[in-house]
């Protein structure tokens, strides 16, 4: 079971970290296909963080690879917390875990592979959006999963739906 997906733009933070201890998730699945593909000095930052806390199991997966993880039928008891860098990546596990997932919490997501044209992003709380992500967002909030920003556990949460209002959407 997802209890959480975060997009952290670091993947790894210091306020991933609390939450992390927070939600008492034991299972920590940071998906990065760059770390877990060629990026072997993030992956140890991120392991080694994770690690020095306690906090428990940490797999670095690519977006696909996450997604068997969190459909194995091991993994079916297992509170997880996953970690990513990209609004993108929480559209994929969304359609490939139907059922899985709890929550989304849009952290800060100021990282991007590719910039987003002016006139064609919208602002929301912790990063800009593309208008495909904006749709798929508010198609993951329409099947009753929350998806808000809290950056750090002591904040007010910002529903989706609030922040969308604001942007004037």
């Amino acid at each position: 079971m997802i209890v959480q997906i975060r997009v952290e733009d670091k993947v790894i933070s210091n306020t991933a970290i609390l939450m992390i201890k927070e939600l008492k998730t034991p299972s920590i699945l940071a998906v990065d296909d760059l770390s877990a593909t060629s990026d072997k000095l993030m992956a140890t930052q991120i392991k080694m963080a994770v690690d020095q806390g306690g906090y428990g199991k940490c797999m670095i997966k690519t977006t696909e690879d996450a997604i068997k993880v969190a459909n194995d039928p091991r993994a079916a008891d297992m509170r997880m917390i996953v970690l990513t860098r990209r609004v993108s990546d929480i559209y994929k596990i969304f359609k490939g875990c139907p059922g899985q997932l709890q929550e989304v919490n849009l952290a800060r997501f100021n990282f991007r592979e590719s910039p987003i044209a002016p006139g064609e992003g919208v602002k929301l709380s912790g990063g800009v959006v593309s208008k495909e992500e904006v749709e798929q967002l508010k198609e993951i909030s329409a099947a009753g999963i929350p998806v808000y920003h809290q950056y750090v556990n002591n904040d007010k949460r910002e529903m989706l739906e609030d922040m969308l209002k604001e942007a004037g959407l």
